[in-house]
């Protein structure tokens, strides 16, 4: 098994490596670069950090607990996030 430093250690530089490609692409906008950072931070950093924290601190975590529904400007936003970043779109409107 792993050592807790190592767990944590290897997403961050993992994420700061990416942010740092993402901040010096030339050809994204910085509207581009901020969806980029918030798709990634929600859809790839955020699951494996919640697996962590329940793999180490499963006990802690367990006893408060609560279940998150998700509201309609949540639903919203995920929606949003999932079209505007599939790789079929070609950024034109749908007319």
């Amino acid at each position: 098994m792993f050592s807790y430093d190592f767990e944590i250690g290897s997403p961050l530089r993992t994420a700061k490596l990416h942010f740092f490609e993402i901040n010096h692409d030339k050809d994204l906008t910085e509207a581009d670069k901020k969806q980029l950072k918030d798709f990634y931070l929600q859809n790839m950093i955020a699951p494996r950090a919640r697996k962590m924290l329940e793999q180490h601190l499963a006990h802690e975590m367990q006893k408060d607990r609560v279940h998150h529904r998700m509201t309609p400007a949540d639903r919203r936003r995920r929606d949003a996030m999932r079209n505007s970043a599939s790789p079929d779109r070609n950024n034109t409107p749908d007319r």
